[in-house]
């Protein structure tokens, strides 16, 4: 009988991005063993513990004043330790880890200082495939800037468990390996979700009809929105399409804005939309896909992306899209730098300028889309790099896997 792989990702996360890495993953392994996911970061269909509700008993007044003052990351971490999350989640894992052979855990930013307790779940991880006596890996992880020294503290011994680490940018592998003075050395794989195969790219039409896509982000998920300048980020995103070369300016029923499934991000380009249509007297389009396949049809019958999510960046880059990504992250700059594609960064320095809608063309115009050969070789890469580390994992001989997806 085939081995079973338990994967532990962000599956169910309204980020259509999240969605894709579990998929790829899945993907890669199917044909080869039984392949179960589970939730990283929900349980059922409940939000994360990020959310900053606090159960409190009705008639207590004083109570609901008191927790309305705590900070969300508190918030988070009483009721993790006290109100009882971590013993759900230690029971949600359970049910995932007590009958697989190995559990793979990503990909994404796992690695990480958040109101979700990233760091804790994947301690909690570790643990409990430590107590089942099962194998434990990560594959496919960011470790982002923001990790802090008693972050480390708690995930710490969860990457020294792991039979194997694979990380997607140098830059992860750099912070992991430094944080841990040397013990652990991660390989280095393209993110997931370029192994995914866009089935709508090999049926497209010759002649995309959408000319140009704005893959539009909340701006309070990034790490300096406001650092452009003075006015509000959406301000900043509505001059920049009026700085757009006459060209696109006068037709802007050329160019649609589109979200990566979030209703946060459909409520930024909303008011993006707003702010448009009150100076041009124009309104742009809003895509807003409910599914991955709708988002994938979508892309593939576009030509050019700009990309504020980095998974919509890469998700159109495996469509066979022109993609250029903003990099408001550092690990959007890294990624695209494991693949050999860093010119496909345009930075917020860059786009803040007064030309910045003019430099963003500048730079598509300077960019073409992958051909076919080039993505399945890519996914070739990630394919046999997660195959063979698994087979190895698993004390098998991972040389003979080939990718059949």
């Amino acid at each position: 009988m085939r081995p079973r792989i338990s994967i532990i990702s962000e599956c169910e996360s309204n980020n259509l991005g999240d969605q894709a890495i579990a998929r790829a993953l899945s993907e890669i392994l199917e044909p080869h063993y039984r392949v179960s996911i589970t939730s990283f970061g929900q349980i059922g269909s409940n939000p994360s513990i990020g959310s900053s509700n606090i159960p409190v008993r009705s008639g207590k007044p004083l109570a609901l004043r008191i927790f309305s003052g705590v900070q969300p990351y508190a918030k988070a971490q009483i009721k993790w330790h006290i109100l009882g999350e971590k013993h759900k989640y230690g029971e949600h894992f359970e049910s995932a880890i007590k009958d697989s052979d190995l559990v793979l855990v990503g990909g994404g930013q796992l690695i990480k200082n958040n109101i979700a307790l990233f760091c804790e779940k994947l301690a909690l991880v570790s643990r409990v495939s430590e107590e089942h006596s099962k194998p434990f890996a990560m594959v496919g992880v960011g470790a982002d800037v923001r990790m802090k020294k008693k972050n480390w503290l708690i995930v710490r011994k969860a990457i020294r468990n792991s039979k194997f680490t694979i990380v997607r940018d140098e830059i992860s592998k750099r912070r992991i390996y430094e944080a841990l003075n040397g013990h652990i050395n991660p390989a280095v794989l393209p993110d997931l979700a370029f192994a995914l195969k866009n089935s709508a790219r090999k049926r497209r039409r010759p002649d995309r009809s959408i000319s140009l896509a704005l893959n539009i982000m909340n701006p309070k998920t990034m790490h300096k929105p406001l650092g452009l300048c003075s006015k509000s980020y959406i301000d900043r995103c509505t001059e920049m399409v009026c700085e757009f070369p006459d060209s696109y300016r006068e037709d802007l029923s050329s160019v649609l804005l589109f979200t990566s499934g979030s209703p946060d991000d459909l409520a930024a380009a909303r008011e993006l939309q707003e702010g448009i249509r009150k100076t041009t007297a124009k309104t742009l389009p809003i895509f807003h896909p409910r599914t991955l396949e709708e988002l994938l049809a979508f892309l593939a019958n576009t030509k050019n992306v700009v990309a504020a999510r980095m998974h919509a960046g890469i998700l159109a880059y495996i469509s066979g899209c022109n993609p250029l990504c903003i990099n408001w992250d550092d690990k959007v700059e890294g990624v695209w730098s494991t693949v050999g594609e860093s010119a496909r960064v345009i930075g917020l320095d860059e786009i803040a300028t007064s030309r910045g809608g003019a430099s963003i063309l500048g730079k598509l115009r300077c960019l073409r889309s992958p051909s076919d050969e080039e993505l399945d070789s890519l996914a070739d890469m990630v394919c046999q790099g997660v195959l063979n580390s698994v087979g190895q994992a698993l004390s098998m001989d991972g040389a003979d896997f080939t990718c059949q997806m």
